[in-house]
């Protein structure tokens, strides 16, 4: 009797991965990070514009005219849309994508909001996909680690607070996009390094090309990015030089596109010193030093990112001298930090690669190698952070000693299991930011809860005084009924404004508009003070400040000193339209009428669309019954400002003047209509 061999079917080994599994559970776990970020954020959908939205959406004219304005914002600096001043920035990217916005979803917050957030959302998608890659192609070492760094990593950086100033300010969509753009250089890169295929390097460099475009500060990744791929790969010099070099030719390229674009005395602005404290000292080696310990600061926060704040200037932040303690030990602490990274990385170190990613991407912004407009600001660590979640995710895998365990999994639970004691911790320290995050958030839905809020973090600071004052005199204070709550707004806008002055006694704004909240309070000597301390600080502004002090003389009552500060006014600036439209209302007061239509007369003629001017025009003729040419001032104003009841309710009653009871009726209810709305 013979035994009959039967052949089994080969039986899936345990712990075997499945590659379709892996292929899923990249796709799964990506997009629960990418849902995290995102829900994390929702909240910002419905906040208000704050802080920078002003220049580069909320009030940008090239902005506001849709696709209409991409043309002119391609060819002009950032700001130019915003006021016609010149800035030595080109960021192009940010500004093209904010007219498609307004475009579809004019004046409309939360559109932009909504694209803050989908893109941030994006971003760690991507950085997840980029790090799976990167482990793809390492070693048995720590290629078995592709899904479990990625996560940890990404979710580190999903949740961190510090990104909060910049998901929840629109203006920092730049900061988003620069980003974006060069992680998707970084996958096409690798792919390139990887599979040689040239199609790859060109959408690498096209995508690198348009994170420069979105912000300066991406160059950095022209030395990160060939970093990134001799770390992770094994790629030949030859690879190595055209990588290299095809970003150094895009690099040229923007340099060149940008030559054209900022006028190059642009270039010699320097930073004031309200927003670098560096500007206050002549030494180069205590600007340096100093400039070293923020980098300290920057890790502190992202060690402890519970005292966030949106500024860090005069005087919040000072000067370290050279010998002091301080001084010594932020030099030991970085440079022995630098130094370990460079003796590192030629051993393609992880660790290593994590800290340069860090110090690379900051060095643009850190004032060492030149000084920039700020002292530090929490949007700074954006990218940076990338590397400190590299690094803190490396540390706690090797701390947990997860690197060792190489056990296969194919279900998401299997994925948990496998690595529960360092996925527990990491969603200990996920959930901690997460809840600052959150909470951190909601100081960012308008000016005046991030100003009122942070001023109480950083009282050492002018310029935060200065901005919670600003919003309690311009923000608050309009939108006020009860008089008594408005003079209790006002005089907290001087404690404000005077704190602003004591901590920086050369700050021309901060006196401007504390004159203006005591010509609110009637208290005209102190008013005419501040303005004259403004003449001292600001002699260039004399026109203004003799305008201003004009009008608080007027409404002192002495209109011949009106009179003659308003002279001097149109002396030191004889274009300059606002000096005319005071000293005509002047004349009407003291019944020189016709003079007083000369002097309006000159006002338009220096501006055309001058609304406010037209409107004191028509009232002079209409004092003097000649209604037909009050009519005809009154439509002017209407025409340049159609949101002024006023001039729409001065129609109205130059109507019923000249006979025209049902026209007269109309304009006046639509004026009242107007004035209810506004309520």
């Amino acid at each position: 009797m013979t035994t009959k061999l039967v052949k089994k079917k080969p039986q899936p080994q345990k712990n075997k991965a499945n590659p379709k599994s892996v292929k899923a559970l990249k796709f799964t776990l990506a997009f629960l990070v990418a849902a995290f970020a995102f829900m994390l954020y929702a909240q910002s959908i419905g906040f208000d514009f704050a802080y920078d939205d002003v220049g580069v959406i909320k009030e940008n004219k090239l902005v506001h005219k849709g696709f209409g304005g991409i043309s002119t914002l391609m060819k002009t600096d950032r700001l130019y849309g915003f006021d016609g001043n010149r800035t030595p920035e080109y960021r192009p990217t940010s500004l093209v994508l904010f007219a498609v916005v307004w475009q579809f979803f004019p004046n409309s917050p939360a559109a932009a909001h909504f694209v803050n957030v989908l893109l941030f959302a994006l971003t760690c998608y991507l950085l997840f996909m980029l790090l799976f890659q990167l482990f793809s192609n390492l070693g048995s070492e720590y290629s078995h680690l592709k899904l479990l760094f990625p996560f940890i990593c990404s979710m580190f950086y999903a949740a961190h607070p510090i990104h909060t100033e910049v998901v929840d300010n629109i203006k920092s969509c730049d900061e988003i996009l620069t980003f974006l753009f060069a992680v998707l250089s970084g996958i096409f890169l690798l792919k390139f390094a990887i599979k040689n295929v040239i199609v790859n390097l060109i959408f690498g460099s096209i995508f690198y090309f348009l994170s420069i475009l979105s912000k300066e500060s991406g160059i950095s990744f022209l030395l990160v990015l060939p970093l990134m791929i001799f770390v992770f790969t094994k790629s030949d010099l030859k690879k190595m030089m055209m990588i290299s070099g095809a970003l150094i030719l895009v690099t040229g390229l923007f340099f060149f596109i940008r030559s054209q674009v900022i006028d190059s005395t642009i270039l010699k602005l320097a930073p004031a010193l309200t927003e670098n404290v560096l500007v206050g000292t002549n030494s180069f080696i205590e600007q340096r030093v100093t400039a070293l310990f923020f980098i300290l600061k920057y890790i502190y926060l992202l060690l402890f990112p519970y005292q966030l704040s949106y500024d860090y200037s005069f005087a919040e932040s000072t000067i370290l001298s050279f010998s002091s303690p301080l001084a010594l030990l932020t030099i030991a602490a970085i440079g022995g930090i630098a130094i370990y990274s460079f003796i590192k990385i030629p051993k393609r170190s992880i660790l290593a690669f994590g800290i340069l990613f860090f110090l690379l991407t900051l060095a643009p912004v850190s004032n060492i190698f030149l000084l920039i407009a700020s002292t530090m600001a929490e949007r700074f660590m954006y990218i940076p952070s990338f590397g400190f979640c590299i690094a803190l995710a490396f540390i706690l895998i090797k701390i947990t000693k997860s690197e060792s365990i190489k056990n296969k999994f194919n279900t998401i639970s299997e994925f948990f299991k496998t690595y529960s004691m360092v996925l527990t911790v990491s969603l200990v320290i996920v959930m901690l930011f997460a809840i600052r995050t959150y909470s951190r958030s909601q100081v960012w839905h308008d000016d005046f809860a991030l100003y009122s809020n942070d001023v109480n973090v950083v009282g050492k600071s002018a310029r935060a005084h200065y901005n919670y004052a600003t919003s309690l005199l311009f923000t608050k204070y309009p939108k006020e009924k009860n008089q008594e709550e408005k003079n209790k707004l006002n005089d907290m806008a001087i404690v404000e404004f005077t704190k602003a002055v004591n901590i920086q006694n050369t700050y021309s704004d901060a006196y401007f508009n504390l004159a203006m909240a005591y010509e609110k309070k009637t208290d005209y000597q102190n008013a005419l003070k501040n303005y004259e301390v403004i003449l001292k600080l600001a002699p260039s502004a004399k026109a203004r400040i003799y305008n201003a002090m004009g009008l608080v003389y007027k409404k002192a009552g002495q209109l011949q000193q009106s009179l003659n500060i308003l002279d001097s006014a149109i002396y030191y600036n004889p274009k300059y339209p606002e000096p005319h439209n005071a000293k005509g209302f002047a004349l009407v007061n003291i019944g020189r009428m016709n003079d007083a239509i000369e002097e309006y007369q000159m006002a338009i003629a220096l501006n055309p669309q001058y609304s406010e001017a037209y409107k004191n025009l028509g009232s002079t003729y209409g004092n003097m019954k000649e209604f037909t040419k009050a009519m005809e001032c009154f439509k002017k104003a209407n025409e340049y400002d159609p949101n002024d009841p006023q001039a729409i309710n001065y129609i109205g009653l130059t109507y019923k003047m000249l006979g025209d009871s049902v026209n007269g009726k109309m304009y006046m209810d639509k004026a009242m209509q107007m004035m209810q709305a506004a309520k």
